[in-house]
């Protein structure tokens, strides 16, 4: 069996949107389209159907949404629920699709005690460790929008000068601008919600034993990413 996506649409710019986000980068859905009002019966069956992939902590439209099937005997059907969900599904598959090489981030302060951060600028270098509130870039503003507060481990990595890669993608036919060492996938239309004052978040899932946020969001020009997470 081969992977299966599957978009559960309603009539509007952002199920659109969605389906030629998915199309344009090879993981064309089947379309299930959704009327107004069946959404909460839509919702239901997406619940029984898979695990949610995508909390959707700042309570998006839960449509346009996706369900995948990896086509991996034993492995779980996912769901994606909004727009954002559909984007950071797509994220992953294009990190996945060239490696998925970033690297992961260890000897990290326990948040809670001090409420320290590690911070890494371009290049991946550390460049400072202390307290939230004296980071060079403002991780507590983005962090205090999610509805989680206890987290265990906290982030931030400048990316680089939005402007660069804003030319990058405009050069290259709209495809999304990729930074491998920190898995960073921006598309287009990220652009213009960041310059807007608006973080974009890039991953949002959570159980009772976990929960992973990753945001982007711009500080004097340059793109940050925060991450934050608590596992138990």
């Amino acid at each position: 069996m081969s992977k299966k996506v599957s978009l559960f649409s309603l009539d509007d710019e952002w199920s659109k949107h969605a389906f030629q986000l998915l199309d344009v980068n090879l993981l064309t859905p089947e379309v299930i389209n959704v009327d107004e009002k069946d959404k909460g019966q839509a919702l239901e069956s997406l619940g029984r159907l898979g695990s949610p992939a995508f909390a959707n902590s700042f309570k998006e439209p839960d449509f346009p949404a996706v369900l995948v099937e990896s086509g991996v005997r034993g492995e779980p059907r996912l769901t994606y629920i909004s727009l954002s969900g559909i984007q950071s599904y797509i994220r992953q598959e294009i990190l996945k699709e060239i490696g998925n090489r970033h690297i992961t981030r260890k000897d990290l302060p326990y948040f809670p005690e001090k409420r320290n951060v590690v911070c890494y600028g371009e290049g991946g270098k550390e460049h400072f460790r202390g307290p939230i509130s004296k980071a060079p870039y403002n991780l507590e503003k983005c962090l205090s929008k999610h509805d989680f507060s206890s987290w265990h481990e906290v982030t931030g990595s400048n990316i680089g000068w939005l402007g660069d890669m804003e030319e990058e993608i405009s050069q290259s036919n709209g495809k999304p601008f990729l930074d491998l060492l920190d898995g960073v996938v921006l598309f287009k239309d990220d652009i213009k919600r960041l310059k807007a004052g608006e973080q974009v978040v890039t991953l949002d899932s959570r159980s009772i034993y976990h929960v992973n946020y990753e945001a982007l969001f711009l500080n004097e020009g340059d793109l940050i990413k925060l991450h934050a997470s608590m596992m138990d």
